[in-house]
Formats: structure tokens, C-alpha cells, sequence
């Protein structure tokens, strides 16, 4: 009887045991993702940070390499992981490339200019709206505005 009663204990400790190491485990697995998917889109955006103040600070192979840098970020984690949709990474595409295209005009490179002007276009008329270099040199613009709002608020803000 006794041996009878030590098994049953046994038993009810191990099942207890391999509840908790399942139930961890679906835990485990279930909140990693997400964890995941979070610490990829800050390091996504902590690179678009970095790039755009290169971009408005830098000098223009540096500011360049850098933006470029953010294009195939844009590319590779963006859409693999599906952090950001179709359109939402066509619109930073074309953004970064509008960027380039400005700081190519800035710094007397025509050619680039033109370049990446053109894939700015292609990539923002993705939306099925079609835009022209204007809109383009408008839109960064309006967008390097509050980028440097931002800045200049967070600058005020740790003094």
C-alpha cells in the first residue's frame, strides 16, 4: 500500500513538474515574438535616427553611405519581418531617396541627383498616385522640418 501511495505522489510531482515546463515553454514562445518584433522596429528606427541626422549634418559621401544604409535596412528587416507595410516602407523608400537626391543637388552632383530623384518617384508613386520631383522636394522638406522640430525640442528638453 504504501509503495502504491509513493508512486501516486511520484506521479502527481512529475505531471505537476511537465505542466510547468510545458506551460513555460508555450510562455516562453509566445512572448518572444513580439519581443522580437519590438527590439527590430527600435533598432529600425533607431537607424533612421541616426541616418537622418548624418543626412543633415554630415558631409555628403558620409551623409550618402549612410542614408544608402537606411535604404537597404528599409529593405532587408523592414519587409522580411513584416514590421512595416508595402506602403509604408515605399513611402520611407522614397523619402530617403528624395533625401539623397536634395543633398546630391547641394552638393553639386547632378547626376545623382537625377538618379535618386527618379527612384524617390518610383518608390512614392507605388501608393498608385503618381507624384513629380516638386512633390518630392516638398514633401522632404516638410518632413526634414518637423524632423528638426524634434530635434530641437528633445535638444531643449535635456538641458
Amino acid at each position: 500500500m504504501r509503495r502504491k501511495q509513493t508512486l501516486l505522489v511520484a506521479a502527481l510531482v512529475g505531471s505537476f513538474c511537465l505542466g510547468c515546463l510545458v506551460g513555460g515553454a508555450v510562455l516562453f514562445f509566445r512572448s518572444t515574438v513580439p519581443l522580437q518584433r519590438t527590439v527590430v522596429l527600435d533598432a529600425v528606427t533607431d537607424a533612421g535616427n541616426r541616418a537622418y541626422v548624418t543626412y543633415r549634418y554630415g558631409s555628403y559621401p558620409v551623409a550618402k553611405a549612410a542614408l544608402l544604409e537606411r535604404v537597404e535596412t528599409l529593405t532587408n528587416v523592414g519587409r522580411l519581418k513584416g514590421l512595416l507595410s508595402e506602403s509604408q516602407v515605399a513611402i520611407e523608400l522614397g523619402l530617403t531617396y528624395g533625401r539623397i537626391a536634395a543633398l546630391a543637388e547641394r552638393a553639386g552632383q547632378p547626376d545623382d541627383a537625377v538618379r535618386y530623384m527618379a527612384l524617390a518617384i518610383q518608390e512614392l508613386s507605388k501608393r498608385r498616385q503618381p507624384v513629380d520631383d516638386k512633390q518630392v522636394r516638398e514633401a522632404v522638406d516638410r518632413w526634414d522640418a518637423a524632423w528638426d522640430q524634434r530635434l530641437g525640442a528633445g535638444a531643449r528638453g535635456s538641458r
